[in-house]
């Protein structure tokens, strides 16, 4: 059985796979905010937590990470020029999200989609499957049975090692 290490920072740049600066156009409130847990499996397993604030779209956005003490402890951004990633004073850029993913996580995750599966829908990018529990899409196993309470559970089974993303969201209380 491999060993599960728990990575707690930087480790939420991992996530960042999922936004560093702020942009005029985009708005104020973020479109989805709560709770995340990434757990990748294999010889190199790892998890992590972490609070999160996802603003804008597939197209540009912004990703906030959060520590437990609720101090920023990554930024990632990205537009149709690129990404970035930002952690303190430090910053790296990226040609796209994927490249951001895959070079924190050794995997890449299917950001764009993202949007549309906290959403609790397939993403129309890609040919998908309804399943009993939500759908299949990209490798991934889409739960949403939990999605009236805010929660949502992705799993990949393949290509690559078994990855695991639960989501508790916030809900607005307006």
């Amino acid at each position: 059985m491999p060993r599960v290490t728990a990575v707690l920072w930087p480790a939420p740049a991992a996530l960042a796979l999922l936004g560093g600066c702020a942009s005029p156009g985009q708005p104020a409130r973020p479109r989805h905010a709560g709770r995340l847990a990434l757990r990748t499996e294999g010889e190199d397993s790892r998890s992590f937590t972490s609070a999160f604030e996802l603003y804008g779209s597939a197209r540009e956005g912004r990703l906030m990470l959060n520590s437990p003490l609720g101090t920023t402890a990554a930024q990632a951004s990205w537009s149709p020029r690129g990404a970035s990633l930002q952690q303190g004073a430090s910053q790296q850029d990226y040609p796209d999200l994927d490249r951001l993913s895959q070079d924190l996580l050794g995997e890449t995750l299917p950001l764009a989609a993202l949007f549309d599966w906290l959403d609790g829908r397939p993403w129309d990018g890609a040919a998908a499957r309804a399943t009993a529990d939500g759908f299949t899409q990209l490798g991934w196993r889409i739960d949403t049975r939990g999605l009236n309470d805010g929660l949502l559970d992705m799993r990949r089974a393949e290509p690559g090692p078994p990855l695991s993303l639960r989501v508790r969201l916030e809900r607005d209380p307006s």
